[in-house]
């Protein structure tokens, strides 16, 4: 039985760290070959992380506009990228507005199911995932009109070197719990474990990419760092309410969008703030 056990673990690892890996690539790629390939992966993330939200929350909003919901959440990723690359245009806006019309008015139709939760769980999907993924985009613009994809690289190198030093630390000398009623295995120790290996990763992307000082780059590792736990401890809060362990399956080993994507939904916008008034 234990051998079993071992087994089942060793290949569970496998499986976790072979689509981490493909993932990881298949975003350095895309976000390195051009804005528009950028633009795709994120509309693609955006997507699907929308539908396992809109999934997790049928019970507190059961009518079927949700697909609807998430290819609007897509159009504001791209609505924000294209005018990122100065394509804005106020037509941009129209769809939106319509949308809004339309989820407001298709409510008072639905006989079955009607309520206002409906409309806010929609409008909160777009506010929670579809905003911060929307406003990556301004990242790749910050310091040149043409695209440049290192802030966008440097964002989420440091959320995966701090979530993986977390769990390293954590993992070895983790007593005192961080949020237990939320997440029960974080702990204080892996906390900070994680926000040194990331203020340390920093001062490397200050060597080699010097467009902030390195002391910036420190802040920046830090704001990356605390927004992205308290990303990943909210998703924990909102799993928790609705009585689920994934988010999805879409990803091997590593559950579903939602899941993997949690930390950068804090981390973007709280980030684009720091950016803006301190660098």
């Amino acid at each position: 039985m234990r051998k079993i056990q071992i087994y089942l673990t060793m290949s569970e690892l496998l499986k976790r760290s072979i689509t981490g890996f493909i993932l990881v690539a298949v975003m350095i790629a895309a976000i390195a070959l051009h804005s528009f390939s950028a633009m795709g992966l994120f509309v693609f993330i955006t997507f699907f992380t929308l539908r396992e939200f809109y999934s997790l929350t049928r019970s507190f909003s059961p009518n079927n506009s949700k697909l609807v919901s998430a290819i609007m959440g897509v159009y504001i990723v791209m609505a924000s990228f294209l005018s990122a690359l100065q394509f804005f245009s106020k037509w941009l806006l129209l769809p939106y507005f319509l949308y809004l019309i339309y989820l407001f008015i298709s409510e008072l139709y639905n006989k079955k199911s009607a309520s206002i939760l409906s409309i806010a769980v929609s409008l909160f999907g777009h506010f929670y995932i579809a905003i911060p993924f929307a406003l990556i985009g301004w990242f790749g613009f910050f310091y040149s009109y043409t695209y440049q994809p290192i802030l966008i690289l440097a964002l989420f190198f440091t959320i995966w070197v701090n979530d993986s030093g977390a769990y390293l630390v954590g993992s070895q000398i983790g007593k005192h719990r961080l949020f237990e009623r939320i997440s029960p295995k974080k702990s204080w120790e892996g906390f900070f474990g994680g926000l040194i290996i990331a203020v340390a990763f920093s001062q490397l992307i200050a060597h080699y990419f010097p467009i902030i000082s390195p002391l910036k780059w420190v802040g920046f590792s830090i704001i990356t760092s605390i927004s992205a736990t308290y990303g990943d401890l909210f998703e924990s809060f909102l799993k928790r309410s609705i009585g689920v362990k994934d988010s999805g399956t879409i990803l091997p080993g590593h559950g579903g969008m939602l899941d993997r994507f949690d930390a950068p939904l804090f981390a973007i916008p709280t980030v684009m703030i720091y950016l803006y008034f301190f660098c």
